[in-house]
């Protein structure tokens, strides 16, 4: 009986050892896609910024189309 439960004891710590390291292995696999995410806004938003600055040197409307499609693709960031 004893012997029983000193093999569970076991069995728990490495089942437990077990989900730590795919609990881990799962937070790099996020943090890995959340820099993608990251990165992609940062792109577009560069991207924004260059438009918006050749757009300013054409017309105004240019430069309202650029900030409509900024507001589409950024509904929460709002600059103004």
């Amino acid at each position: 009986m004893a012997s029983n439960i000193i093999l569970q004891k076991q069995d728990l710590s490495k089942h437990c050892h077990e989900l730590k390291a795919s609990i881990e292995n799962q937070a790099e696999a996020l943090h890995k896609e959340i820099d993608i995410i990251v990165q992609d806004l940062q792109a577009k938003v560069d991207e924004f910024d260059s438009n918006n600055i050749s757009a300013k040197k054409n017309t105004p409307t240019k430069s309202i189309a650029q900030l409509i499609i900024f507001n589409e693709l950024f509904p929460t960031c709002r600059r103004f």
